[in-house]
């Protein structure tokens, strides 16, 4: 089994790692993905590592790169670049020589203070764009797409039937919501951290020990 974060930021990668289900180092574990990973699985990576785009804000060097996915971790010097050549070539390997064994993709939906951040894609919308190439790029892939949805004001009350069969939604919104920005990424880090526990670990887990 592989477990594959796709965004929508570093929250994903932090709970598989105190819940003991990253096993290795991938491309998306760090960055911000409003939008861009189906196309960027699409180009084969093409133009994924930044190279000039980078600038300091507040102490912190961001780059974005062509897909407008943010990185707030790396500097992209040779050694960084060196690191996400092999993050690449692990997940190309993950999804080409994978054996039929069940791979899921994992996506934090974007919470409340996305929306005061820049441009992303709907999670649903993404989701849907991603099972489509992945279906056509990897046409014997044994994959699950999980997405948490998290955003009261886009998904509060609402119901998602037959998107696809690949398409594992949890429509579980953050109900408490304060204007503070830091404080609203803590409370949506939390909130995610025990859907994944709750709902998540027991989808992954009975097909991981059978």
């Amino acid at each position: 089994m592989a477990v594959i974060p796709i965004g929508i930021d570093c929250g994903v990668a932090e709970t598989l790692n105190k819940y003991n289900f990253r096993n290795s180092a991938l491309p998306f574990d760090w960055a911000v993905t409003y939008k861009g990973v189906h196309h960027i699985i699409k180009n084969d990576f093409i133009d994924f590592i930044p190279t000039k785009n980078i600038y300091e804000y507040n102490g912190e060097y961001i780059t974005y790169n062509k897909y407008n996915v943010k990185f707030v971790h790396d500097k992209f010097n040779d050694d960084d670049i060196l690191k996400y050549n092999r993050r690449i070539l692990r997940f190309n390997q993950l999804l080409s020589c994978n054996n039929n064994q069940p791979v899921f993709f994992i996506k934090k939906g974007h919470s409340y203070h996305h929306h005061g951040e820049y441009d992303f894609i709907d999670d649903i919308l993404d989701v849907s764009l991603l099972n489509d190439v992945l279906i056509s790029k990897y046409p014997s892939l044994n994959f699950k797409i999980i997405v948490s949805l998290l955003c009261k004001f886009c998904y509060q009350n609402k119901t998602f039937d037959n998107i696809h069969p690949n398409i594992i939604i949890i429509n579980k919104p953050i109900l408490d919501i304060r204007d503070d920005l830091l404080h609203n990424k803590i409370i949506s880090g939390q909130h995610f951290d025990q859907v994944f526990y709750k709902y998540i670990i027991p989808i992954i887990t009975p097909i991981s020990s059978s």
